[in-house]
């Protein structure tokens, strides 16, 4: 899938590992961030990732590496343009919690705000973020974030029950008095809209905090729900309020496909979804595939530890023609790197690659 006029990345990468395979195995590799030598695995096996799609041995980096470049500088004609149409809004999702979305996440900024563009990290998985145990940001600001509630005076009420009659989410019912349930209300405010005796007002209840901040060239937003609180979509509208003017922001979606998820995707220029080549995998895949569709977003899909070996996933995108944007291989020394809080484009060479091929296809489909 190289753009026009430009490289091959997907055929120098595949050219490029079945020489290594054909050669000397045993070559060393460069070392990974904390010194230790990434050609022996722990379990005496050579090689990281020999044999694999996309995993390049230190003879081979530089190459790879100036592939890259070519593709994010003259070799893609169409990307600055749409840097340029900015904000471009690309949401990473999943039908399923751990299949990796955060890693693609955060990798794929770190990747960006490397290469000097201006990238936006924002973790809408408000009711568990986790993007800053890799980012680690200076947190600048914290703001506040509420919704309208509504409150009946007694006194004024005159048990009509309109307000109850309107309100589709059984916020309150009026008995022998009104009885509210605060956690239920949406804080549409059709209830005060419809009241003939004024007796409705609005408080508001707070539900969350929007964190600001920023991470070695990456501008960071995160929400983060009350404890309790069952609504999160009026938070993510809040977090995605900070979306930049300009540049590439990359939204971290909550997993399923509920309506957390359509909050963030809906808006979307490009929706990554991010599974695992297992049968609950395929069977969330689904579901958010549909979810999109609905929408009407493009979309692509990553498959995360894709060297498992369960084939139904590719045979479902390609039944589907759904794009494969992307498989990374299921690799010890990247879960390691991952369990550590660390950025797997920064220490493992053949990420840069991964990340690269990825960006080149998401600005393809865009």
């Amino acid at each position: 899938m190289g753009a026009a006029g430009g490289v091959d990345s997907t055929k120098e990468v595949g050219d490029a590992t079945r020489r290594w395979n054909r050669t000397d195995r045993r070559e060393r590799w460069a070392r990974n961030g904390n010194g230790a030598r990434a050609g022996t695995r722990p379990d005496g096996r050579l090689g990281y990732g020999a044999g694999r799609k996309l995993c390049l041995p230190v003879v081979w980096k530089n190459r790879a590496a100036s592939a890259g470049r070519a593709l994010l500088a003259g070799g893609m004609p169409g990307l600055r343009c749409i840097l340029d149409a900015a904000p471009v809004k690309i949401a990473i999702a999943s039908g399923k919690g751990g299949t990796g979305k955060t890693t693609v996440a955060v990798n794929l900024a770190c990747m960006l705000a490397d290469r000097g563009e201006r990238v936006q990290y924002l973790d809408c998985d408000v009711e568990a973020p986790n993007g800053h145990l890799f980012l680690k940001p200076r947190i600048e600001a914290r703001e506040p974030v509420g919704i309208p509630v509504l409150v009946v005076d007694e006194e004024t009420c005159t048990g009509c029950r309109t307000c109850a009659e309107v309100c589709a989410y059984h916020a309150l019912a009026v008995l022998k008095k009104p009885v509210v349930f605060p956690e239920l209300c949406h804080g549409y405010g059709g209830c005060a809209l419809v009241c003939p005796s004024g007796a409705i007002r609005e408080v508001n209840r707070p539900i969350g905090v929007v964190e600001t901040g920023r991470s070695e060239g990456v501008a960071f937003v995160q929400g983060r729900l009350n404890v309790g609180e069952p609504m999160a979509p009026p938070l993510i509208r809040a977090v995605k309020k900070n979306v930049l003017a300009d540049g590439v922001a990359i939204l971290n979606a909550p997993p399923g496909t509920s309506c957390p998820v359509v909050a963030v995707v809906r808006d979307a220029d490009y929706v990554l979804l991010v599974t695992e080549p297992t049968p609950f995998g395929l069977h969330d895949l689904k579901l958010a595939v549909a979810m999109v569709r609905g929408l009407g977003r493009r979309h692509g899909v990553v498959i995360n530890r894709a060297t498992l070996g369960y084939g139904r996933v590719r045979n479902f995108c390609a039944a589907e023609a759904i794009p494969m944007v992307l498989e990374i291989p299921d690799d010890r020394f990247a879960a390691e790197v991952y369990s550590r809080g660390q950025i797997a484009f920064r220490l493992l060479p053949e990420w840069h690659t991964l990340l690269t091929v990825l960006w080149q296809r998401i600005q393809s489909a865009s």
